[in-house]
């Protein structure tokens, strides 16, 4: 009886949870729509949808004009959030997550609102984190303290920063409600293979896979792409079986990342000449700030703190989640912007310690 109540509370919280999430990110209100919007999100998923590489926005169109009209010298015309170069204007964050909204407006013949796109890849995600907690107890104790993953998916749920996501629905949060729901992913795999004797190569694909996704959302986790390889590496190793069956393994585990570096990589080149560069040395909203842009040892400890402890922002008034940290009220150090709203990975620990590993 105490397993059954477990899993119905942890289903139910999941479905309130990811009931308030759609509300509030305004999917209500129609969750596509048949004419562009002309933000970066619309923008890039119709010229993709045409096969272009490049915005098709009014504001791109400048960059057409003669060299001294042209965005980089008139600050008043930079689209944030996109790259100029050679004459085009490109988007400097990955390619995944228009490998549905393109796709969608080829064939639908509409656009899929981004509040739409990153809600569902927020209640996908709250999905794969109770299923992965679910697994790790229900596993580890047998059934008997299955309460504990209602409560860990809850802590998880609530201080991932998803929420803060679903307020401001550009391309920036297209990019992070992505990274999110496969980091999402990639706990619910590592949880399945963790508590099975020898890892399914099922499992390890499915973490390799997604840990690899995240680069064509969010470059700058490529140390989880790391991890989570050389983890899986090192399992197969250590697996019983013959060397050939070890190498054919490895092969399977490998094909994700490596058709993903392989179709990232000729995207780099086709936009900016460089397989590495995925435009961010090219933004037109950093232009003149390369101490903010460009990497800084100094920024370390900056960073480390914000990103572990987190700037967590409330409101007066419901459903009393913050927006964006006010930069105006903020003592930062010399070359550092204001943060957006920021969660801490400190704020999930108390859901981890509840698997009883």
């Amino acid at each position: 009886m105490a397993r059954k109540i477990g899993f119905i509370s942890g289903i139910v919280l999941c479905a309130l949870l990811s009931w308030f999430e759609l509300w509030f990110a305004g999917v209500m209100d129609g969750a596509t729509h048949r004419a562009s919007r002309g933000d970066l999100v619309d923008s890039y998923a119709e010229a993709l949808a045409e096969g272009k590489a490049s915005l098709q926005t009014p504001t791109a169109k400048l960059a057409k004009l003669p060299l001294a009209q042209q965005p980089s010298t008139r600050p008043e015309d930079r689209i944030l959030d996109a790259s100029y170069f050679s004459g085009e204007y490109y988007l400097y964050y990955g390619i995944v997550p228009f490998a549905i909204l393109a796709p969608w407006r080829a064939v639908m013949g509409s656009f899929l609102a981004a509040e739409m796109y990153i809600a569902g890849m927020v209640v996908v995600g709250n999905v794969m984190l109770l299923l992965g907690f679910f697994r790790l107890v229900t596993r580890v104790d047998g059934g008997r303290g299955s309460w504990a993953a209602s409560i860990a998916f809850l802590i998880a749920a609530t201080n991932s920063g998803a929420l803060s996501l679903l307020g401001l629905p550009e391309i920036h949060q297209v990019e992070c409600a992505t990274a999110c729901c496969l980091n999402a992913v990639i706990f619910f795999a590592l949880a399945r293979a963790t508590t099975k004797e020898a890892p399914s190569l099922y499992n390890l694909g499915l973490a390799v896979a997604a840990a690899a996704l995240l680069i064509g959302c969010r470059p700058n986790q490529f140390f989880t792409v790391f991890a989570v390889g050389v983890w899986a590496i090192y399992q197969v190793l250590c697996s019983e079986g013959s060397h050939k069956q070890k190498l054919r393994e490895l092969a399977v585990i490998s094909l994700a990342p490596v058709l993903v570096a392989i179709v990232l990589g000729a995207l780099n080149f086709a936009r900016f000449g460089d397989i590495f560069e995925f435009g961010m040395k090219y933004g037109t909203g950093t232009l003149g700030r390369p101490e903010i842009a460009s990497f800084r040892a100094g920024n370390l400890l900056y960073n480390l703190h914000a990103y572990l402890i987190g700037g967590i922002q409330t409101q007066p008034y419901f459903p009393f989640i913050g927006g964006p940290l006010h930069p105006d009220r903020q003592i930062l150090p010399p070359g550092h912007e204001g943060l957006d709203q920021v969660y801490g990975w400190v704020g999930l620990f108390p859901a981890l310690l509840l698997v009883p590993l």
